[in-house]
C-alpha cells in the first residue's frame, strides 16, 4: 500500500503530478492513501488527523510504503514511520527556488521554512526520486549533497497524457512558463520577437513586458490545452535552468518542435536536439549581466525553417520516452520494491 504525502508550499508540477499519480493508483486498482494537507485548518484538526494516521500506520506497517512528493509539514508522521521500519520515498524537483532572494520579506521566510521542511523530509527518506539528472545535479553538489550518500536514488523524467493530434506548420512561437521575468528571459524575447510573433503564456508583470510580445495571462488547464492544439513554428522555453519542465514535454507531446537552451534538464529532454543553442553560464551563476549569441540563436531558426517537418517528428518521436502510463508503473514499481 502507497500513503502519499505532500506536496507543502508547492503548485502547478508537483501538485499536477501527485494528482496524476492518484488517477493511475484508482485506474489500476491499487491500494492507497493520500494527504491532503489543505484540510488542517487549526492546531485541532492537525492533532485530530495525526491520531488517526498514527493508528493507520500501526496497523499498516507491514505493507505500507510513504511517498512524499516534493515535502510535506507531517514531519512526526515521518518520524513514527521511520520508528517503525516503513520505507519513505520521496520525488524531488528544481533546488533553484529555494535560494529565494530580494526583500520580500515574506517569500523569504516561506523559502526558508520549506528549505527546512524539505531538508528533514530527505533525511528521514530512505530513497530519493529526481524528475531529472539535472535536478539530480543541482542537489548532489549543493549543501544538501552530503544528505544523499546513504541513499538510493533514481531519475525518472515527468510523465505526459498522449495526445492525438495533427500537427501543421504554424509561423508563430510558443513560450509557457509559471513564473519569469528576469534577465536571461527578457532577452532571449528580446531576440526571438523580432524573427517570428511571440506569444508567451503566464502571469507576467506589465512593467516586465516587452513591446511586440504579445501576452496571454495565466490560463487554465483547458485554455491551455486548446492552444497547444494550435500551429505553432516552435516552442521555447523561456526558464535559464529548467528542471524537467511540463509545459516543454507537453510541446513535445504535441509534435510542436523546440529551440532551446542547452542549460537545465532541455539537452537530457531532448536528447541533444540540433536545435539547442549555447548560454554563456552555469546554473550557479547570476544571470544579472549575461549575454545571449544572437546569431547561435537565429541559427537554429534557420535550421527548423528548412526542415520543420524533421523536426515535429522528432518531437512526436521523443514524446514516447514520457508516456504516462509507462512512467507512472516505472514509479509504482520502484516505491512498491523498495526496502
Amino acid at each position: 500500500m502507497i500513503y502519499i504525502l505532500g506536496t507543502v508550499g508547492s503548485h502547478g508540477g508537483p501538485s499536477k503530478f501527485k494528482n496524476l499519480f492518484i488517477e493511475h493508483l484508482k485506474e489500476n486498482k491499487l491500494q492507497f492513501k493520500y494527504d491532503d494537507e489543505v484540510k488542517y485548518k487549526n492546531l485541532l484538526d492537525k492533532l485530530r488527523y495525526f491520531f488517526v494516521d498514527l493508528n493507520f500506520l500501526i496497523r499498516n506497517k507491514n505493507k505500507l510504503k510513504i511517498f512524499i512528493v516534493n515535502g510535506t509539514s507531517r514531519i512526526f508522521i515521518q518520524l513514527i514511520a521511520k520508528a517503525l521500519g516503513i520505507s519513505i520515498i520521496i520525488r524531488l524537483d528544481g533546488y533553484k527556488h529555494y535560494e529565494l532572494s530580494g526583500f520580500n520579506i515574506r517569500v523569504i521566510v516561506l523559502a526558508s521554512i520549506r528549505k527546512i521542511l524539505v531538508n528533514i523530509n530527505i533525511r528521514l527518506s530512505s530513497c530519493v526520486v529526481f524528475q531529472s539528472d539535472f535536478i539530480r545535479y543541482t542537489y548532489m553538489s549543493s549543501h544538501f549533497s552530503s544528505i544523499f550518500k546513504s541513499k538510493s536514488c533514481k531519475t525518472i523524467l515527468n510523465p505526459c497524457k498522449s495526445v492525438n493530434s495533427n500537427r501543421l506548420y504554424g509561423d508563430k512561437i510558443l513560450c509557457v512558463e509559471g513564473s519569469i521575468g528576469g534577465d536571461y528571459s527578457h532577452k532571449l524575447l528580446e531576440i526571438i520577437s523580432k524573427i517570428k510573433d511571440t506569444y508567451v503564456v503566464g502571469d507576467i508583470k506589465y512593467h516586465q513586458q516587452i513591446n511586440g510580445v504579445k501576452y496571454l495571462g495565466k490560463l487554465s488547464r483547458q485554455e491551455l490545452d486548446k492552444l497547444f492544439i494550435d500551429n505553432w513554428f516552435a516552442y521555447i522555453p523561456l526558464e535559464p535552468f529548467p528542471p524537467c519542465p511540463n509545459s516543454l514535454i507537453e510541446a513535445i507531446n504535441y509534435g510542436i518542435p523546440v529551440i532551446a537552451s542547452n542549460s537545465g534538464a532541455n539537452p537530457e529532454i531532448l536528447e541533444n536536439s540540433n536545435l539547442l543553442f549555447e548560454v554563456p553560464f552555469k546554473w550557479k551563476d547570476s544571470l544579472t549581466n549575461v549575454e545571449l549569441n544572437e546569431k547561435n540563436i537565429t541559427e537554429k531558426f534557420d535550421s527548423l525553417q528548412g526542415n520543420w517537418k524533421y523536426y515535429s517528428d522528432l518531437s512526436i518521436s521523443l514524446s514516447k520516452k514520457f508516456e504516462l502510463s509507462n512512467i507512472l508503473n516505472e514509479y509504482v514499481n520502484f516505491i512498491l520494491n523498495e526496502k
